[in-house]
């Protein structure tokens, strides 16, 4: 039980971001409909100076003097500092914006930002910053939101809004933002930019006929627009009308046959169609054309992925590794490929070979966890401290990765020292105080335990992590069965297919002698995580108690297959005489 727990809070919290690696391979990772969607602000923030006024910068001294300071990792002084000067110098604004924003100060990143976009009227990134922030706030924002409305013809501006409509907004702010947009409609009703961005908000509220509408309008202005297409397509496909949303790409394209941005768009739509034949005939006519080749090439690799053709896949993918803006999406596949091939030495090597693009950290991550998996901890370790920190969100994750495989190497110690550093850069982050009381389970620190999984709890009372972690202290080392099934009983009512939380339910029956409730949340937790060693432990021996004593060695043989080194496992085992 005790590793099935630590692991249920670890994978989730240290893995979670690149699931994608971990998993069997999808082919196709990002969809066409997410295409014109933004990530979130803290790793977008344009940290190049944009249009902005040549404001008195403030005495060079308190400038080096925060610098220092942020230097030195004390986040929080240099955000002081910074806002300090802020008032009066756009750059020492932008400075405390990007900080701010690091460490999750929401408050300190929206004054800075408002006083970066006051002083900056000509910085589009400014103006973008402070209308997000203010929105989140709940305060008004339509200054900003109509400057970036309403400025001179510009792909960034039309980004910006974008950006800021991508945002994990709650519903009441997303409509008070949809209702300043609409706002302008009286004297902007044939503004092309202010059409696109309703009906992004539309369709990202499920108002599917009125993003059709917006995008109709935006279309009338500004024909044959790709964001709006897109927009108009993904809502049509919302509303269940595939064939009128591939007969509206198609009439588009009969207009614009030339249009190879749009071809890529309909060749995308195809795939996720899985209309897979259609789809080839596409990204071979795109071959012909010199921009779009090697783009084509890749998604012809991913469909050849998901046709199960691996040597045709890996045959495109090589030909794009010497495109220099491809290369490295090329070698990401290439090694997820290896790896899925059980090639761990030549997925590290691929792995390694990723030296920038979207995937550098995933990449190197994934490397060090595979050395790691090889026994070959220190150069895991290595790798991992060897990554350039570009945000305080690349730190903690390589702060937790690292942990993790010190953690699964036994190496309890040296991962609480790397997690209580951690914590010393982002004190309370509930990831890291999770991470801690897992380690501090095994190293016997309960009265730790308790008090970090209550932390966590008193922000996030709905974390299942937390929940299902809380529920194992309390009936293991407290023997405080009624309190624990609060905890459990809580975590399956939020997440009740989730393997972890169903394991450790069936375990907690089975301790109170109720084996036919044991053996069904077991098997449902089985069911769920096959692979899982842990699982597969406590199901078998369900099963071996009440006589499927066979069904329980075949499930005992395949996990040992697989983990032939889980302790757990092997003292199941052993305990019933099983080789």
């Amino acid at each position: 039980m005790k590793k099935t727990i630590i692991l249920s809070i670890v994978t989730l919290s240290l893995s979670l971001p690149f699931t994608a690696l971990s998993a069997p391979y999808d082919p196709n990772p990002a969809k066409p409909s997410n295409r014109y969607q933004a990530q979130p602000t803290a790793m977008l923030l344009d940290l190049q100076a944009n249009g902005e006024a040549n404001f008195q910068s403030a005495p060079l001294s308190d400038s080096i003097a925060a610098e220092l300071t942020l230097n030195k990792k004390d986040y929080r002084k240099a955000l002081r500092m910074y806002l300090k000067l802020a008032p009066n110098d756009p750059q020492a604004a932008k400075r405390a914006v990007q900080i701010a924003l690091t460490i999750n100060n929401i408050e300190a990143a929206t004054k800075a930002a408002v006083f970066w976009a006051n002083q900056s009227p000509m910085s589009i990134p400014a103006q973008r910053l402070a209308a997000e922030l203010l929105l989140r706030k709940g305060s008004s924002s339509e200054p900003y939101v109509r400057r970036l409305v309403t400025w001179p013809k510009s792909e960034e501006a039309t980004r910006s809004l974008l950006i800021i409509s991508s945002q994990p907004f709650t519903k009441e702010q997303r409509k008070e933002f949809l209702k300043q947009l609409q706002s302008f409609l009286s004297k902007h009703k044939n503004n092309a930019r202010l059409w696109l961005i309703i009906a992004a908000n539309e369709l990202i509220l499920m108002n599917y006929k009125a993003a059709i509408e917006a995008s109709d309008e935006a279309l009338q202005t500004q024909p044959y627009w790709l964001k709006a297409i897109a927009i108009r397509t993904q809502a049509l496909l919302s509303l269940g009308k595939s064939a009128q949303a591939l007969k509206f790409i198609q009439n588009s394209m009969a207009q614009q046959s030339d249009n190879h941005e749009l071809r890529m768009f309909y060749a995308q739509i195809l795939v996720d169609l899985k209309q897979y034949s259609a789809a080839k005939k596409q990204f071979n006519r795109l071959l012909l054309i010199p921009h779009y080749r090697a783009m084509a090439q890749i998604d012809l690799a991913k469909i050849a992925l998901k046709e199960g053709h691996l040597t045709m896949a890996k045959n495109y993918l090589r030909k794009v590794i010497i495109d220099p803006t491809h290369s490295h999406t090329a070698r990401y596949l290439l090694a997820v490929i290896a790896e899925n091939e059980n090639k761990t030495q030549q997925a590290i090597m691929w792995y390694l070979s990723v030296t920038q693009g979207r995937y550098f950290l995933e990449s190197h991550i994934h490397a060090a966890e595979l050395m790691a998996k090889m026994g070959e901890v220190q150069q895991a370790r290595n790798t991992l401290q060897a990554i350039p920190i570009k945000t305080l969100i690349d730190f903690k994750e390589l702060q937790l990765t690292e942990a993790e495989i010190l953690y699964k190497s036994s190496e309890y110690a040296l991962a609480l020292d790397v997690i209580n550093n951690a914590l010393r850069i982002l004190p309370n982050d509930k990831e890291l105080l999770l991470a801690r009381a897992v380690i501090a389970e095994q190293l016997q620190d309960y009265a730790r335990v308790k008090a970090d999984l209550q932390q966590v709890l008193a922000e996030m009372p709905n974390d299942v992590r937390a929940l299902n972690a809380m529920a194992y202290v309390l009936y293991i080392y407290d023997g405080n069965y009624e309190e624990a099934l609060k905890y459990i009983n809580k975590a399956i009512a939020l997440d009740p297919e989730n393997p972890a939380v169903l394991d450790t339910m069936g375990w907690m029956q089975y301790q109170m002698g109720n084996k036919e409730s044991s053996l069904s949340y077991l098997k449902k937790a089985y069911h769920f995580d096959p692979k899982n060693p842990e699982i597969a432990a406590h199901y078998g021996e369900l099963l071996w108690v009440t006589n499927n004593k066979m069904e329980a060695k075949n499930i005992w043989r395949k996990a040992r297959k697989s983990n032939p080194n889980n302790k757990i496992l092997q003292d199941t085992m052993e305990r019933f005489k099983q080789k």
